[in-house]
């Protein structure tokens, strides 16, 4: 019996725990490095726009493995604010929602970027700023 409410405890730990990142933030700076490892010596493999939603699955310690629509990777906890309630990225949501045609910022019409071929192979898109962003040659293909 006692090893069955036991059983019962960690299990309602685990619960817990994962209930405690079921949590939604967004890019705070205007430009912030998503990364593969939880570092600053991680690959970065993207780099995000201002008020670009994402959903939080885990930290550790200063660090937020975090996913948006495209991908998964690791931002710093200066480069992310933690939404208080679902209330607040309701509102985001019909905010992003109010500004019309994207695909003058590089992207397109559905919120996900337009990457494109450089002539000699790099990989980009357009910025909110208007400006060239590289990333992966990857994302490209």
């Amino acid at each position: 019996m006692k090893f069955i409410k036991l059983l019962l405890s960690v299990c309602f730990l685990l619960v817990l725990n994962g209930v405690a990142f079921s949590q939604t933030a967004s890019v705070s700076v205007s430009q912030a490095n998503i990364r593969e490892k939880p570092s600053m010596k991680g690959k970065v493999i993207d780099v995000l726009e201002e008020s670009t939603s994402l959903d939080v699955i885990e930290q550790k310690g200063s660090w937020f493995l975090v996913k948006t629509s495209d991908l998964e990777g690791w931002m710093h906890e200066n480069t992310i604010a933690l939404n208080k309630d679902e209330k607040d990225s309701s509102k985001d949501d019909e905010n992003d929602s109010s500004k019309g045609d994207k695909s003058a910022s590089g992207k397109n019409d559905s919120g996900k970027r337009k990457y494109i071929r450089g002539p000699r192979g790099g990989c980009y898109y357009i910025n909110s700023n208007g400006n060239k962003t590289y990333v992966s040659r990857t994302l490209c293909n």
